[in-house]
């Protein structure tokens, strides 16, 4: 809530609920093998509740067995390794490796892969936080000391020529008290029954939004101060496009809020690039069409001045340099036409790995937290939620998600369960979900130089295999561990604030998406396989736990995607319409792309991989 001193200046939830060879120890199987020596007995115990799940048979998402977002939930791992209970306390047990020949395999059931282990549940325990966490004391947030300049009513921008810039914001010279409270209203409201949108109860335009700016960001450039309609896009960003980003909204944690602003006021570029950012959002959000003509001005010639800079040797790059790469491939995603011609946004991202590769050290940072430190982290997280997920979107993609785990190397592992309030997953996860992606590349390289003859599968060759695995273990360890609120939150004071439920769930939910790819597009499995849809199935779990129109919905695209599009029965199908018509109402392009082609691997029975183009899955 921004209640400071200020200047005036004249401008019904639905419910959401592993090949051929055993891995290396600490793999989870849902296919067990109980006659296998060395064996644990306790652990490899079927449920007697349920019908065990048959030779391929497909886990059936009854909605009865999933337990909604409101009431008492079961783990959402299986009890081989469960990391989430309603008190946030892990409990994980680990399966003893099955020989490679298991010959008699039988199978849990559903209901076990719900539930975890027996035992007492203990309260909500969060570990010491990280030295990081604890030299987080000046955070680069900005002050609650903010200037007044008026009201935005939500009208529609008539772009460039034909719209009345000068009086965009309506200047009312006393803000009305009914206002003065309603400036940091969050982007879901699901809680109290209201729907999130544009307008209507509840939503964002529901009433005239008080435009308010920062003092911390004064004095504003010419761009902001000589063009109101410039300013209520700077304004709409901070105040709703940041919030939509991020899974948990947070004034010391959602650093669109306050880092990119602050480089945005010192950089041309990428100030043009925000504000084209917020014209397409807000008209999304509105309903309106985007202001083409305004938007294609704004950024007609940043990137030849970004691949310029790149190629001369005297100019170093800047954070704002690179802040402006990413921000040039999120523009490219939630507008593909916005350049007038087609540059896929697999090239701005490979633009920005080029800019990072071009400084010694990269946007490594250290423990010390200094604001360097914080701006550097923040485009990382940025651009490393970008390249994995384009990348596990598969299409055209010629670069490579190595440089990510380049930054394993300098990681503490005590802050490998921290869950980045960017991303919302731990960073161990994004290592995992790079080797993943790394692994899904390089098979589909694979099959496409040498395809299996007519009437035959392609198989993967026996070192991917035993690397699947491995990552397989990672993602199960990952798993195992209980997340924390990120430094932000630590450093502010307001873990308390921090949505453990909802979080943790999707963090655990982007796991188990990852395994999904791993079996189909790694170790090759069938969608019909059971450790396809048991690994789905753990999906739905996850997300029953995430309400519509809460703020972590803003994140679940991957998780919810790729369970879609391995869901068979058509009353989960339904479940996975309401959901996407919830992320719709987020305003970004990718959610709308994302349901058609659902839609249209359920229509044609083809693998979602062979339909997909340009799209972004995230």
């Amino acid at each position: 809530m921004m209640n400071s001193a200020e200047t005036h200046v004249a401008v019904s939830e639905p419910n959401y609920g592993r090949g051929a060879r055993p891995p290396p120890s600490k793999r989870l199987r849902y296919s067990i093998d109980f006659d296998a020596p060395g064996q644990d007995p306790q652990n490899s115990s079927p449920s007697s509740i349920t019908d065990s799940v048959s030779l391929g048979a497909t886990p059936r998402l009854l909605s009865s067995a999933l337990t909604p977002a409101g009431s008492m939930d079961p783990p959402l791992t299986p009890g081989a390794s469960s990391t989430y209970s309603e008190e946030g306390v892990s409990r994980a047990h680990v399966l003893r490796q099955a020989p490679v020949s298991s010959p008699d395999i039988r199978r849990m059931s559903v209901n076990s892969l719900l539930s975890g282990p027996p035992g007492p549940a203990g309260p909500v325990q969060y570990a010491p936080p990280s030295q990081r966490a604890l030299n987080a004391r000046t955070n680069l947030c900005l002050s609650e000391v903010t200037t007044y300049y008026g009201v935005d009513l939500g009208l529609p921008d008539l772009d460039l020529g034909l719209n009345d810039d000068t009086n965009a914001i309506k200047r009312v010279n006393e803000e009305p008290e009914s206002l003065a409270a309603e400036d940091n209203i969050s982007v879901g409201e699901s809680a109290e029954g209201k729907e999130r949108g544009a307008t209507g109860p509840g939503a964002y335009y529901e009433r005239p939004v008080p435009v308010r700016i920062p003092r911390d960001l004064e004095p504003l450039p010419a761009k902001l101060r000589e063009n109101p309609m410039n300013l209520l896009y700077f304004h709409h960003f901070m105040n709703h496009t940041a919030k939509a980003l991020v899974p948990h909204d947070d004034q010391q944690s959602n650093p669109y809020r306050h880092v990119l602003p602050q480089m945005a006021v010192k950089n041309d570029n990428l100030l043009s690039l925000m504000l084209a950012y917020s014209a397409s959002h807000r008209a999304r959000l509105l309903g309106h069409p985007e202001p083409s003509t305004r938007i294609a001005h704004w950024v007609q010639d940043i990137f030849p001045a970004l691949r310029s800079a790149l190629n001369d040797p005297t100019k170093s790059i800047s954070n704002a340099n690179i802040a402006t790469g990413i921000m040039l491939a999120s523009l490219e995603i939630v507008s593909p036409t916005v350049f007038g011609y087609q540059i896929p946004w697999q090239r701005h991202l490979g633009l920005a790995r080029d800019l990072i590769a071009d400084r010694p050290d990269g946007i490594r940072w250290t423990r010390s937290w200094t604001e360097e430190d914080q701006v550097r982290a923040f485009l990382w997280s940025w651009l490393a939620y970008l390249d994995v997920l384009g990348t596990l979107s598969g299409g055209r993609h010629d670069g490579s998600v190595a440089w990510i785990l380049e930054y394993q190397k300098d990681e503490y592992e005590e802050e490998w369960d921290e869950i980045d309030c960017i991303m919302g997953m731990t960073t161990q996860a994004v290592y995992v979900l790079a080797k993943i992606a790394e692994l899904a590349k390089e098979c589909d390289a694979l099959r496409a130089s040498d395809p299996p003859a007519e009437g035959k599968t392609w198989k993967p060759p026996k070192d991917i295999v035993h690397r699947a695995w491995a990552v397989e273990n990672e993602a199960m360890t990952s798993m195992a561990r209980p997340p924390q609120p990120c430094k932000h939150l630590h450093a502010s004071g307001n873990v308390a604030r921090w949505e453990q439920r909802e979080i943790t769930a999707l963090n655990e939910a982007f796991h188990w998406a990852g395994l999904v790819h791993l079996h189909r597009r790694v170790l090759a499995k069938p969608s019909t396989h059971e450790d396809v849809q048991a690994a789905v199935l753990k999906i739905h779990a996850c997300l029953s736990m995430v309400p519509l129109g809460s703020n972590a919905e803003a994140c679940i695209l991957f998780p919810l995607f790729t369970a879609a599009c391995e869901t068979l029965e058509e009353e989960n199908r339904a479940l996975i319409r309401a959901r996407l018509n919830s992320v719709h109402r987020i305003g970004f392009l990718q959610a709308d792309k994302a349901s058609g082609l659902v839609e249209e691997v359920w229509k044609t029975g083809q693998s979602w991989e062979t339909l997909l183009t340009t799209e972004f899955i995230g």
